[in-house]
């Protein structure tokens, strides 16, 4: 009881003389001094302030207002039925009253919507409740990291490695893409000199080299008929919307040897019909393939290539024709020309861009 009441008068003294209180110590330093008693770890120390439930600090609340602001209370346990100002109160430990609510020590303020605040370190985090948009008025945003940059620059580009991006996406350093689709694309990716990538659509899949349909004895030409130009019976099928170039190799003869001082010029070309020889407009370039077989020679052969373009949107069939033979003397025959009598003869179409 002694005790006690010197305690009392020192506080009353204390406060009187000094407007200070020390406990364990003459000389308080600040409002209320507390010192410990001992540091040897004999004895507790410590302040401990008012332990109350949640329900023991909401049946309290008319008596906090603005003077009770900075009120330190311990929960020790949450509140059941919350109030306006314990709705904070939702575990064990330390509250202060901001002079509204009761605010945790030390706690973690979630806004609900990817901001929360522990202490005084506000934390990108939680979760999105909302649709959320954040303006840059004009202003770059750089997350820099330690060896790269992200930025988003006032024109909505963003930057990986740069805090200058001129594209949309650029990307400063190698990019990987994951789970790409393996069937049904269409387009494909590439990419410019400057790393700007692109769409563009496939290119068509490698077509395999076209051969003729020869007729089997093709056509024989005499001095009645090689100036004007003669269906050979032979046929070539270029497929839709595609280009091939078309090469031939066809012998001359008649098996016999050309004689001395003699020799025919012979000139070949496709025609969109069968029976009616026009040019086919579907040849791009030269449209001639010839050949000469020349003096005292047993045969000459007749080759060369055309371009020819189907624009169309199916396979088409090119008849192959021959004629305008320009003869130096000789009046004989020409025997199954462009047909599959001679083995030499070939007639095929090769894919180009």
């Amino acid at each position: 009881m002694q005790k006690h009441a010197s305690i009392a008068v020192a506080i009353l003294f204390s406060t009187v003389l000094y407007s200070q209180v020390g406990i364990n110590n003459q000389t308080p330093k600040a409002t209320l001094d507390v010192t410990a008693k001992n540091n040897n770890g004999t004895t507790p120390e410590g302040l401990i302030p008012p332990r109350l439930t949640g329900e023991q600090i909401r049946s309290a609340d008319g008596q906090y207002g603005t003077d009770q602001t900075g009120a330190v209370i311990y929960a020790t346990a949450a509140v059941t039925t919350a109030s306006i100002k314990t709705a904070n109160i939702n575990s064990e430990g330390y509250y202060y009253f901001d002079g509204n609510l009761w605010q945790k020590l030390g706690r973690t303020y979630t806004t609900g919507n990817g901001i929360s605040l522990t202490g005084s370190d506000v934390r990108l985090g939680g979760t999105l409740s909302q649709s959320t948009t954040v303006s840059n008025n004009g202003n770059a945003l750089n997350i820099a990291g330690s060896a790269s940059t992200t930025t988003f620059d006032q024109a909505g580009n963003i930057g990986i490695g740069t805090a200058l991006p001129s594209q949309p996406l650029d990307v400063n350093g190698t990019a990987r893409l994951r789970n790409i689709p393996s069937a049904g694309g269409t387009v494909m990716l590439t990419a410019d000199n400057s790393g700007v990538i692109r769409k563009q659509a496939l290119p068509a899949a490698s077509a395999p080299v076209i051969q003729a349909s020869f007729s089997q004895n093709g056509i024989t030409l005499n001095a009645a008929n090689w100036a004007n130009y003669n269906y050979t019976g032979t046929t070539i099928t270029i497929p839709a919307n595609s280009k091939y170039i078309v090469n031939t190799n066809q012998l001359i003869t008649n098996f016999a040897l050309m004689p001395t001082g003699q020799s025919i010029w012979v000139r070949s070309s496709f025609s969109d019909s069968p029976t009616t020889f026009n040019f086919s407009p579907d040849i791009l370039g030269s449209r001639l393939m010839s050949g000469i077989w020349g003096p005292s020679s047993k045969f000459g052969l007749l080759s060369g290539a055309v371009i020819l373009n189907n624009t169309s949107s199916s396979a088409k069939v090119y008849y192959y024709w021959v004629g305008q033979a320009d003869s130096n003397g000789y009046t004989g025959t020409i025997d199954s020309f462009g047909g599959a009598t001679w083995a030499e003869n070939q007639l095929y179409a090769i894919p180009i861009n």
